[in-house]
């Protein structure tokens, strides 16, 4: 996962010191898709809680849980239906980490894919 960039440094030269510049006020806004990888990170430490309501925390009420290839039949599932699924597969499960190996990002439907 790719992680976000840091700004150049920003330390000024006083004589024969660095003078650090420390910014005043909020931290700039997350642009959308460093939000989904807040998420995204979020997402993945909630599976390894095998906390059910941590897993929950970061999803938005809108949403949906899908398991690629459809051809397995598995039902495409909301936030309350994902909350119930979760915990019968946690219940099978004394630690868990799911480590994914490709993520595609869709911004014009605003997905992420594992």
């Amino acid at each position: 996962m790719a992680e976000p960039s840091t700004p150049p440094s920003q330390n000024h030269p006083v004589g024969n010191f660095v003078q650090p510049v420390i910014p005043s006020g909020p931290p700039p806004p997350l642009s959308l898709a460093d939000t989904r990888l807040k998420t995204l990170r979020l997402l993945l430490e909630g599976y390894s809680s095998l906390s059910v309501p941590t897993l929950l925390q970061p999803l938005s009420p809108q949403f949906t849980h899908e398991v690629l290839p459809q051809s397995l039949g598995m039902p495409v599932r909301g936030k309350e239906d994902f909350a119930h699924h979760a915990a019968m597969v946690f219940s099978a499960f004394k630690s868990f980490e799911m480590k994914p190996t490709e993520l595609w990002e869709d911004p014009d439907k605003g997905e992420v894919i594992l």
